[in-house]
């Protein structure tokens, strides 16, 4: 196993003490008193798309609240000024991987009260409204809480879990090459560390970047929470990659690039919030 030396910058402490210009502003709020948790987000046709996602209308988790499902797509038009409903995906999903592509956002997987999924669905804008078709091969296995980009032409996944019930992270990655999707998904080498689920992953340099994640889901410790990070190069397989400067799951995915052709590591859950109070503790860090 070898260290990766290309320009790959990122979370490191290196660009962590890089200064780089961005200023947050507010967006619109969605269309829902609760929010959603684990919906997709990406562009299609010109236009923000947030679909799917989870949450808990009638009270929260820790209080025994009930998980509801959504299928609702919301579409940002151009002009930010407020969301509005433009299809509806075939089901409800959660924990889904999405993708954006030469005007195609892609739905890979995910997860609702009946299970995890396999299908990959294709949305495109068509007639100031979302169509959903399913042209893509399904996943080789059932798989949710993945993390993937796209890379040039081909598409990858990697981590998860494959079952709700027994929701074991995987060591699988695979990728499809979007000009011959005919030749169906490839498995890929295991990367060389622990299985992992609600990592993150990006593109850069034209090649596939896995970072952080949980290598489990049950009994959590704080040993669960991973800062390692991976590249794929298709031509030479998997390298190492320096940690993170902390342990970061459930980041942002796919992994935002800046304009400095660096990957940015955004937000990600670090295990500290473990055993304390979920109403009073702010478990999610701000980095």
């Amino acid at each position: 196993m070898t260290h990766f030396h290309l320009p790959l910058m990122l979370m490191t402490a290196q660009l962590a003490s890089a200064q780089i210009a961005t200023q947050w502003s507010q967006m619109p709020p969605l269309p829902s008193a609760h929010g959603f948790a684990s919906p997709v987000v990406g562009n299609c046709g010109g236009h923000l798309l947030h679909a799917g996602g989870s949450n808990f209308p009638d009270s929260p988790l820790w209080a025994g609240g009930k998980k509801v499902w959504h299928s609702a797509i919301h579409a940002l038009g151009s002009d930010g000024a407020e969301w509005r409903h433009v299809g509806d995906l075939p089901r409800p999903l959660a924990h889904s991987v999405g993708l954006s592509h030469r005007g195609v956002f892609y739905i890979l997987g995910g997860q609702n009260g009946e299970g995890v999924r396999a299908e990959v669905l294709s949305l495109r804008w068509v007639d100031n409204a979302v169509e959903v078709s399913a042209e893509l091969p399904p996943l080789p296995e059932p798989i949710a809480m993945a993390a993937g980009a796209i890379v040039g032409n081909t598409l990858y996944l990697a981590g998860g879990i494959a079952q709700a019930a027994k929701p074991e992270p995987l060591s699988a990655a695979y990728s499809l090459d979007l000009e011959d999707t005919a030749s169906g998904w490839k498995r890929l080498p295991d990367w060389p560390g622990p299985p992992r689920c609600l990592a993150a992953a990006g593109a850069l340099n034209g090649r596939f970047v896995l970072v952080g994640g949980l290598s489990r889901l049950k009994d959590l410790a704080a040993d669960a929470y991973l800062s390692d990070a991976f590249v794929y190069d298709p031509e030479s397989g998997w390298s190492l990659l320096p940690n993170l400067p902390h342990r970061a799951a459930a980041a942002l995915t796919p992994i935002p690039v800046s304009g400095n052709d660096s990957l940015i590591v955004v937000g990600g859950v670090d295990g500290s919030g473990l055993g304390q109070d979920p109403q009073t503790y702010p478990q999610v860090p701000r980095r």
